[in-house]
């Protein structure tokens, strides 16, 4: 009985641990294309990926909150573990034609609803034409074929009910059609509240999410984000992550644009210009090849590949959306070789990941943890790339950490 009993919890665990591995290589967390059962340091380096992402304990081991996570039914676009909110394409026009393929006047109009949806933020046209489209929307169930690709099969076989609700594919600079596939086995709510049944899937919720991937938008951090992975009912509108995201790929529509300058009029009644500043400029960093420049509580951000694009200016706070209130500046920062951008801010150490810019477990933390006293005059820090840092304090003073 002895051995009977243990074979089972053996092979539950096994089972277990095989549904852990395939949801990693799913969702970007590990190598795809591995033949090999992977390593248990891989594993366990991608399951700290994931616990980091969703804000779970980084333990690198298969706990409960873990499971629980992933059978979440979500989005089966790939999470890359570090990506922000934009992808790396986008469309290079701003009237986008859509068709669902074999949809009823309920779903188009809620399809049309979705995409107003985006229009509402941002300098987009969306119109429907099934001769001409671009964004190809149809239902599909386990292993299905693409629209536009002939006889093809799609690369991401959905799994029945729950798991997977849809997914969707990346614009490309040479604006070749793109689809979205919505998952036929899941019983849909095709209503527009935050009432949906429990038993029920929110078919709108899910749409807008997929058709941000179709626009350039990967996952957010964010669990308030529409482009959050994970399927929450109450998620119909769009948070300040996604509108910032698709604002940064397509502009804003002139009323978003006139109503933001009012609010930074409020904020401030005089916004810096970068070459007419009277103090200088302290602190800056670069990160794959992006240059950001810090001024009080503002930003300027320029692509460094395209130095003739005027720098975009911005609010720190509205970027980086974890910062305390009342936030007034930051006081140094560098980025550590492994990738991670260390800031100080009011006595405060924070490291956050790149490129998602998502505060990391464990911070913020003091800077006595740095045995520096509390409410020292910090005035920059410096990473060697060689393994040591150097942080700058009280005019005359330095320390070196790891």
């Amino acid at each position: 009985m002895k051995t009977i009993v243990l074979t089972l919890i053996f092979c539950g665990v096994v089972s277990a641990n095989e549904e852990v591995i395939k949801y990693l290589h799913d969702f970007g967390y590990l190598e795809p294309d591995s033949t090999n059962i992977p390593e248990l340091s891989d594993i366990r380096n991608a399951l700290i990926l994931l616990q980091e992402k969703f804000n779970l304990k980084p333990t690198g081991e298969i706990s409960d909150e873990t499971f629980e996570l992933i059978r979440r039914p979500r989005c089966g676009v790939e999470d890359h573990a570090q990506s922000f909110t934009s992808h790396i394409d986008k469309w290079n026009k701003k009237n986008i034609k859509w068709y669902y393929a074999g949809s009823s006047k309920r779903t188009k109009e809620l399809t049309e609803i979705a995409f107003n949806t985006w229009k509402e933020h941002t300098d987009l046209t969306f119109e429907e034409d099934q001769s001409n489209s671009d964004i190809i929307i149809s239902n599909k169930r386990r292993l299905h074929r693409k629209e536009t690709s002939g006889q093809h099969f799609c690369s991401k076989p959905f799994d029945g009910t729950g798991g997977v609700l849809g997914h969707a594919f990346y614009p490309d600079i040479n604006n070749n059609a793109v689809e979205i596939h919505m998952d036929q086995d899941e019983d849909w709510y095709f209503e527009i509240d935050t009432n949906t049944p429990k038993e029920k899937i929110n078919f709108c919720a899910v749409l807008v999410h997929e058709i941000g991937h179709t626009l350039g938008l990967a996952h957010s951090a964010e669990n308030t984000s529409i482009m959050y992975p994970m399927y929450n009912s109450s998620n119909i509108e769009l948070s300040k992550d996604d509108i910032l995201g698709i604002q940064s790929l397509y502009g804003k529509q002139d009323e978003d644009e006139s109503k933001d300058d009012n609010n930074e009029v409020e904020e401030d009644s005089n916004p810096p210009e970068l070459c007419k500043l009277n103090k200088k400029i302290k602190n800056f960093l670069i990160v794959d090849k992006v240059l950001y420049i810090y001024y009080e509580k503002w930003v300027w951000v320029m692509d460094l590949d395209n130095l003739n694009v005027h720098p975009k200016l911005q609010l720190i706070s509205d970027w980086l959306t974890f910062l305390p209130k009342g936030f007034k500046n930051i006081t140094a920062d560098y980025q550590r070789p492994p990738g991670d951008v260390v800031l100080f801010i009011d006595n405060k150490l924070y490291v956050m990941e790149i490129p998602s810019f998502k505060l990391k477990y464990g911070y913020p933390q003091s800077l006595t943890n740095l045995s520096l006293r509390k409410n020292v005059a910090l005035h920059s820090a410096i990473n060697s790339y060689s393994g040591k840092s150097f942080i700058f304090f009280d005019d005359v003073y330095y320390i070196e950490v790891d």
